[in-house]
């Protein structure tokens, strides 16, 4: 079993509230969802309204596979629009 982990650094520029923060980050999350099979969720930077800390997860049985997903996602997130990607840390570990 292959498990990758990804957590991704947002700046968001547009939002000056934590509400507006929400808004921008519930229309990213809930695309990203809706196209791709990961668990997907906020995990740092909670109180900061102009950054956002994401972690993904994909679980398969080929390590490429997993790798590809994770891309595939991380590259969907960071054309989104509103949130600037800033860093990225990707594990992939072999259970």
């Amino acid at each position: 079993m292959v498990v990758g982990v990804v957590k991704l650094r947002f700046a968001l520029p547009g939002c000056a509230s934590l509400k507006d923060k929400r808004r921008a980050l519930r229309s990213l999350l809930d695309r990203a969802r809706s196209r791709f099979t990961v668990a997907l969720g906020e995990v740092g930077a909670l109180d900061d309204p102009a950054a956002a800390e994401l972690g993904l997860a994909a679980v398969g049985n080929d390590r490429r596979v997993v790798n590809a997903a994770l891309d595939q996602v991380v590259s969907f997130l960071d054309s989104g629009g509103d949130a600037v990607l800033t860093d990225r840390t990707l594990e992939i570990l072999n259970l």
